[in-house]
């Protein structure tokens, strides 16, 4: 996915997150020996897997729930990084929010309802691979994934102000610390093209920015796939 010509900050880090999560971590599964997820275009499947397949189930994020039931049915999806289809981000305000937010909602979706059940297959099943993916699949959006670090650091310093330990705190610090230097490497190898390193800088603001899209999470939303408004297709 691609930010539209002449878009604006907001835009240009959502494409670099997009390369992160759809580039940069399945080849580096791939390079392990580990399988990646569905990623919604630009898949091929032998017919004797997609036949049996539960398609047209009407998830939201239907294509990360079928790569992990294939996953489990012992017919995991592999990376082809010389395979690409390309998709120009909407332009329409209202169609940048819906698609995050079916994306984000899908996607926690999956981490609560579906990755348990995988990961105990693996670890019942002695299956690696498949562990892996789960866990892979459990990683949640970097934007949500930040603010949940960074609120847990702050509960660690209130229980830690309190007489509490001080081991909670530094974990929460090393895993935050952890995240900024795989997003400085990944800017280094991936990004570089997309942002500059002083707008990366300003990626807490488009965290922030995206406040409103978790909190209408607690409120009941559509569960069904629905197109975003676009006016670009795809190449």
């Amino acid at each position: 996915m691609r930010a539209p010509e002449g878009a604006g900050l907001k835009a240009r880090i959502a494409e670099f997150a997009w390369v992160v999560k759809n580039q940069v971590r399945p080849l580096g599964c791939r390079r392990l020996g580990l399988p990646c997820q569905l990623m919604g275009t630009g898949m091929a499947f032998p017919w004797a897997v997609i036949r049996d397949a539960p398609l047209a189930s009407g998830h939201i994020v239907e294509d990360l729930r079928l790569g992990l039931d294939l996953a489990v049915a012992g017919k995991a999806p592999v990376f082809c990084p010389e395979a690409m289809v390309t998709s120009v981000f909407p332009t329409h305000a209202e169609g940048i929010a819906e698609q995050r937010t079916r994306w984000e909602r899908g996607h926690v979706g999956i981490i609560v309802r579906e990755a348990p059940r995988a990961l105990w297959q693996a670890l019942v099943r002695g299956r690696p691979a498949l562990a892996a993916m789960a866990l892979d699949v459990c990683v949640p959006p970097l934007a949500l994934f930040v603010l949940l670090l960074v609120g847990q650091a702050v509960v660690d310093v209130a229980l830690w102000a309190a007489g509490g330990s001080a081991l909670p705190l530094v974990l929460a610090l090393v895993a935050i610390a952890m995240v900024v230097a795989a997003t400085k490497l990944a800017w280094l190898g991936f990004g570089r093209r997309i942002v500059s390193l002083a707008e990366l800088l300003g990626a807490p603001l488009y965290i922030v920015a995206k406040l409103p899209l978790y909190a209408r999470f607690l409120r009941r939303g559509k569960r069904e796939w629905v197109r975003a408004r676009r006016d670009h297709g795809h190449d």
